[in-house]
Parts: C-alpha cells; sequence; structure tokens
C-alpha cells in the first residue's frame, strides 16, 4: 500500500461508520409517520448503498482481496474520491439524526 493509503482510514472503517449513521437517521425518521414520502425515499437510498457497499466489497476487512481497500490499494485518486464520498454522507446522516424536526412530535 501507498503512504497515503496508510496514513487515512481504511474504507471499511468509514463504511462502518457511514452504516451506523444511516442506521441511526433511519431509525429516528421511523418515529415520524407523517414524513411518508421522506422515510420512504431514505429507507430505499439506504437499501441501494447497502447493494452498492455488498457489491463493492467495501465491508470485507480491508486484508481480504474481496475488499474496496485491497481493491484500490494502487487507485490513490479513485480511493480518494470514494472516501471523500463517504465522509460526507457520514456527515450527512449524522447531522440528519441529529436535526429535530419542529412540525409534528414523534409518534
Amino acid at each position: 500500500m501507498d503512504s497515503e493509503a496508510t496514513s487515512s482510514p481504511s474504507l471499511y472503517s468509514s463504511t462502518s461508520l457511514c452504516v451506523v449513521a444511516l442506521d441511526g437517521l433511519l431509525n429516528r425518521l421511523r418515529n415520524y409517520p407523517t414524513l411518508g414520502d421522506l422515510k420512504d425515499i431514505s429507507e430505499d437510498n439506504g437499501g441501494r448503498f447497502r447493494v452498492w457497499i455488498g457489491n463493492l466489497g467495501a465491508l470485507q476487512p480491508p486484508e481480504s482481496t474481496k475488499s474496496l481497500d485491497y481493491r484500490l490499494r494502487s487507485a490513490a485518486y479513485i480511493r480518494t474520491g470514494v472516501l471523500t464520498g463517504l465522509e460526507r454522507l457520514e456527515n450527512l446522516t449524522m447531522r440528519g439524526e441529529q436535526h429535530e424536526p419542529n412540525f409534528t412530535s414523534p409518534a
């Protein structure tokens, strides 16, 4: 692995954090039945994310030859782009989870 890959978080760990943050947001949205479409769209996109990470091996241990970390070990530019996207997703879902809706109280 190059020095960039060893100095930045693994794609595995970043993906794991995204899954935790996304699950927290989706669980919170389930408490607000009036959100309807937003809740459905969020759950649909969460499912798409899970398919994507499964297809790419993003939750495989970094040392596994099936992992996204292993596959991108020599492609620093792409790895950095994926890592940036995962970090943005984690930040946005955590912000969404912390946001208090002001239109309806939980069911």
